[in-house]
């Protein structure tokens, strides 16, 4: 009788390699670079990198929580805590966040305040949904062990990284023949796109990091269980998100089947890329152009997320001169533009492009434009009432001339407080007060005053 054949016994894979102290010290070392941190022998394009970055990242005018955190990365700290939630804070308060909500990855470390995610008062703005994946110790610890580490690149994979599949991105197409040189182009010009292949001889360079370790990430495991989890910031947080507002996924399930059952509970719209900005005006309309007004910019379109075009809450003032410059500068009609269901005023062709170019950095802050409040006081012809109308002219304020505005009501029979005001002064007295808050209101803009019985008055 033939004997069944043994299947032969299963190859034994290789004993993955861990990263070493050097690569560790390595990898931190460049992530310091990144970061903007001193730089040694043969880095000297690395500091040509970093300057270039530094310049534009303070074009951007970025949120004081910013530039704390740039500060201490460069001096290789932390940004944790406080000064976390200072940065959380000043993000989510920029318009892109404030119009298209948030998704938060992972609790934030260290003493950050989980009690803002849940108060509406809070200037985070509170959250709708909070998704937790549950699984075991030992799944978690699974999941680590494929994470693999490019010692040349510090990038980051995990097994199903190495697999092609639908899951991996498009990259540009590569020229066998000249890898080199320009990418393949499809019949009508485009570049052509692929899905990302590991190339050959890439997963014997990686390593295992050296905190993934079976003993290591255990410990980091639990210290976030401890000091997130079961602490009674997490269990309020929790409680209140309870039975509506929050969703368990099963953390065993693939990413994919996750994903699908989260989807499926969750009842948000799927909004498309918010438009870039556009002119209310376009160069060939040159009739608009000459005709324009706030109420014709304004009744130029509509958004069909926002509805109606509103006036941006920089009302009439130009937002990049005001960003650039701390100028208020009034905008032109002429010069109007369409971004995210507002309408913005720009005050120059030059700011208009810059605006159409990358309205971020000009709306990263909240419009908070320079108060002036002068009053200006002296003896008759000492010139008071020029300087106040120079001072006027050169911060765009509204020139008041009390002594003018009184003779106004005087002349005028028909202006509010003008019998009171006659009769005070022909009696040799002090105009009455409420007739001079009416005539400052007047000379304000603000809305009149309430009218009250003679007798209340009195």
């Amino acid at each position: 009788e033939a004997k069944e054949e043994e299947a032969p016994p299963p190859p034994t894979p290789p004993e993955m390699k861990i990263e070493t102290d050097e690569q560790t010290a390595v990898r931190v070392a460049r992530m310091l670079e990144l970061a903007g941190g001193a730089a040694g022998e043969g880095e000297e394009d690395v500091v040509g990198v970093i300057s270039q970055l530094e310049a534009e990242f303070a074009a951007l005018n970025p949120p004081e929580a910013y530039l704390a955190a740039a500060q201490a990365l460069r001096g290789g700290g932390a940004v944790a805590g406080k000064m976390l939630s200072d940065l959380l804070t000043a993000r989510v308060a920029m318009p892109d966040v404030v119009l298209r909500g948030y998704v938060l990855d992972g609790v934030p470390p260290g003493d950050f305040d989980l009690g803002v995610l849940a108060q509406a008062a809070a200037p985070i703005p509170p959250l709708s949904y909070i998704i937790e994946i549950r699984g075991t110790d030992e799944t978690a610890l699974a999941h680590l062990k494929q994470f693999r580490l490019d010692p040349e690149s510090g990038l980051l994979y995990s097994g199903p990284d190495l697999t092609p599949g639908e899951h991996q991105p498009l990259v540009e197409a590569v020229n066998p023949e000249d890898p080199e040189g320009p990418p393949l182009t499809n019949e009508d010009g485009s570049v052509k796109m692929v899905r990302w292949e590991p190339p050959e001889g890439f997963e014997a360079k990686l390593v295992k990091r050296a905190c993934d370790q079976s003993n290591l990430a255990r410990a980091r495991i639990q210290a976030e269980w401890d000091g997130v989890v079961k602490s009674e910031a997490w269990e309020a947080l929790a409680f209140k998100a309870l039975p509506h507002t929050m969703l368990v996924l099963d953390g065993t399930l693939t990413p994919d089947a996750m994903l699908r059952s989260l989807l499926l509970q969750l009842p948000f719209f799927r909004y498309p890329i918010v438009i870039p900005p556009e002119r209310c005006f376009p160069l060939d309309d040159e009739a608009g152009i000459e005709a324009a007004t706030l109420e014709t910019a304004l009744a130029a379109g509509s958004d069909e997320r926002t509805g109606p075009f509103r006036l941006s809450s920089w009302g009439e003032w130009c937002p990049v001169a005001l960003a650039q410059q701390s100028a208020v500068v009034r905008g032109k009609p002429a010069l109007a533009a369409r971004y995210a269901g507002r309408v913005f005023l720009l005050s120059s062709e030059e700011r208009l492009q810059a605006f159409l170019a990358n309205p971020c950095p000009f709306l990263s802050k909240p419009p908070a434009p320079p108060s002036v409040r002068v009053m200006v006081v002296g003896p008759h012809a000492s010139g008071k009432s020029s300087v106040a109308r120079h001072l006027a002219g050169r911060y765009g304020a509204r020139h008041v001339d009390m002594l003018g505005e009184l003779e106004g009501v005087l002349s005028d029979e028909g202006r509010r407080g003008h019998g009171k005001l006659a009769e005070a002064l022909g009696a040799g007295e002090q105009p009455p007060p409420l007739v001079l808050t009416d005539v400052l209101r007047d000379a304000l803009g603000l809305e009149p005053r309430p009218e009250t019985p003679p007798e209340a008055e009195e």
